[in-house]
């Protein structure tokens, strides 16, 4: 009776939470779009920290006038992209528009994010948008802030704001558009255990699940180059079918949409926090001392999460 019951509860009508520890754990899930929408908190990490720490005080209403902001702006992107195209004046993107009339949307966008900040920032800073580039499934604006003097105060970030905040194909939605670039870039995040600024990665900032755009590190020369890549492929077992359409810029992984599990995807945090730390090994003689060390962890009847270190082990060692 009670199974009975469990089973005819309505997934769309179930709500997440901690949507944030939900993304963690996992990637590629197969759910419906109203589960998300039904979660807690549909805002996914915050505004850059070089604009927060622009807020001495009532820090925490600045950031959400600031975070609504942008939901605004790209409620604006979004609703111009599709009355475009409604009217045949583009096919596909933006930037077929001649050069002109691609200026005086970036202006209007300008205006009406500045004029939405303008009583919680310093007398004088203007912030810009500009665009630069489109996927399939969305349009990436660069973003600039600059102050009285008319210098950037912090590097550009990019907000990619989605087309629909639907997935438009049900057969990509584990891998594409909004919900699951956000899922990845906090799995990864997660996974990787450190700040992704020096790995080939950019930096993710915030999602936003209900206004439908993501902000990120902005990819040009002057990015923080990649000094520790993380090994996607081997340790994290993920792969991306977008990577070969997408070229790298400065050598970063900006898009992270096509992201797929593979099958021996580790999906618990304590063995692929043990395996990583078998594959991270530089020498032998380390590797041999890790190796010993494990051993006693899971020959120790006290150890928690023994049987997970055992499979970390095993995983290793059949590599």
């Amino acid at each position: 009776m009670y199974m009975n019951e469990l089973m005819c509860i309505k997934v769309s009508n179930c709500r997440i939470s901690r949507l944030k520890k939900f993304f963690q754990k996992d990637i590629n899930y197969k759910y419906s779009d109203e589960f998300i929408k039904n979660s807690k908190r549909l805002i996914l990490g915050n505004i850059p920290p070089e604009i927060i720490r622009m807020f001495n005080q009532d820090k925490a209403n600045k950031i959400k006038i600031f975070q609504d902001a942008l939901a605004q702006t790209a409620f604006i992107i979004r609703g111009t992209h599709k009355k475009l195209k409604h009217y045949n004046i583009i096919n596909n993107s933006i930037e077929e528009l001649e050069p002109a009339e691609l200026n005086t949307i970036e202006t209007n966008i300008s205006n009406f994010f500045n004029i939405r900040i303008k009583d919680i920032m310093p007398k004088g800073y203007i912030a810009n948008f500009e665009f630069s580039g489109k996927g399939a499934f969305a349009n990436v604006f660069k973003f600039s802030l600059k102050n009285e003097c008319d210098e950037k105060i912090m590097h550009d970030k990019a907000l990619k704001v989605f087309h629909n905040i639907d997935c438009p194909l049900d057969s990509l939605k584990d891998t594409q558009n909004l919900f699951a670039e956000a899922n990845f870039w906090e799995f990864i995040k997660k996974a990787a255990g450190h700040n992704l600024s020096k790995t080939q990665l950019t930096k993710h900032y915030m999602s936003d699940l209900k206004s439908g755009f993501i902000m990120t590190e902005f990819c040009d020369s002057t990015i923080c180059q990649t000094k520790f890549p993380l090994n996607l492929v081997k340790i994290f077992k993920v792969v991306s079918s977008d990577l070969q359409q997408n070229a790298l810029i400065s050598d970063k992984i900006y898009d992270v949409g096509g992201f797929r599990k593979l099958p021996d995807f580790i999906n618990d945090k304590v063995t692929l926090r043990y395996y990583k730390k078998l594959k991270n090994q530089k020498s032998v003689v380390d590797l041999e001392i890790l190796i010993a060390r494990i051993k006693l962890l899971i020959n120790n009847p006290k150890t928690p999460h023994r049987e997970k270190i055992r499979k970390a082990l095993e995983l290793f060692l059949s590599d």
